[in-house]
Parts: structure tokens; sequence; C-alpha cells
């Protein structure tokens, strides 16, 4: 299990062991944790969704595009998406890592975010 705190440390807790990490690379508050495969993505404050090697926990690249804060995050095989205090949802390429498309117009920011195949739902 992995979760973001305020001082944007990471937690995980494998078979009943707690190994407590750092990943310190964002310059605000970590608002989502997402975990897939071998990365992590994080969403901040600071408006990046950073993608960590889950095995080093070294950063892979960071993903700039919104203009405010980070809140939810999800991902298949292929994308990963992203939705924001900007009132938008972004989609990336997993791979290049370049955005393939954007949603503008919420009302509201996207709290939540879910694939289903092979349709994009964003939500909130």
């Amino acid at each position: 299990m992995l979760n973001g705190l305020f001082d944007f440390a990471h937690r995980n807790w494998n078979l009943g062991v707690c190994r407590f990490t750092s990943l310190q690379a964002h310059d605000d508050v970590v608002l989502s944790v997402l975990l897939r495969g071998s990365w992590v993505m994080t969403g901040s404050l600071d408006a990046t969704v950073k993608v960590w090697d889950l095995a080093t926990l070294e950063p892979v690249t960071t993903l700039r595009g919104h203009k405010e804060g980070v809140v939810s995050l999800a991902s298949n095989s292929t994308s990963l998406i992203s939705g924001s205090y900007d009132q938008s949802v972004l989609v990336w390429d997993s791979r290049s890592f370049e955005i393939r498309a954007r949603f503008e117009g919420h009302t509201r920011k996207p709290s939540s975010l879910l694939f289903c195949f092979p349709p994009l739902v964003p939500g909130g």
C-alpha cells in the first residue's frame, strides 16, 4: 500500500512489513497517488504529475500540462489520465508521456477518474 502525505513521503507496506521511503521531488503537497505495474504516479498541488520507477524509487519523468493542482489519476496499459483543480482532464501516452487529449469545461474539479474499456469516463 502506498499513501501520499503532506510531507511528500510515501509509505510502502509489503507483507506486514513497513518500509518508509521519502520521495521528495514535488514543490508542493501530494494530492493523489497511483500504483500501476512497475510505476508509481503522484499528482501534486504544484500542477505536475511525477512518474516514479517502483524498483529504484527514482523519478522517470515529470508531466506538465495542468494549470492547477492534480487531484486524481488513473491509467491503463496505454494511457495515464490526470484530473486537476483547473477543471481539466489530460490523457497522456504512457510510453512517450505526450498529451494525447485534453478535456476542459468541467464545472468542478474532476475528483475521480475511471477507465472503462474502451471509453474514458471523468467524474466530479
